[in-house]
């Protein structure tokens, strides 16, 4: 990739995503089938995305208490300003 070129994304999708899996655990199946944290441009969503992954992995219920939790344990919650909008 060129320097100073930005790659590919859309926050509004990466947003829509991790709603869902907030939401419908349904989602969660089928979005840890096809993406990988990499995949999210932005590093609040990537972290919010590993969160959510780490507790789906730990058979944990998955809501935007239990994420917040998570981001907490994983010393990443300051990092993240879409939660402090929601949370």
């Amino acid at each position: 990739m060129e320097l100073g070129k930005v790659p590919p994304n859309d926050i509004e999708a990466e947003q829509a995503i991790i709603g869902s899996m907030l939401t419908d655990k349904d989602a969660v199946i089928s979005s840890i089938e096809v993406l990988k944290e990499e995949d999210f441009y932005r590093e609040d969503n990537k972290a919010i995305y590993s969160a959510i992954l780490n507790l789906y992995n730990k058979a944990e219920p998955i809501d935007i208490i239990t994420v917040k939790a998570e981001l907490e344990s994983m010393g990443r919650f300051e990092q993240i300003r879409w939660f402090r909008v929601f949370g």
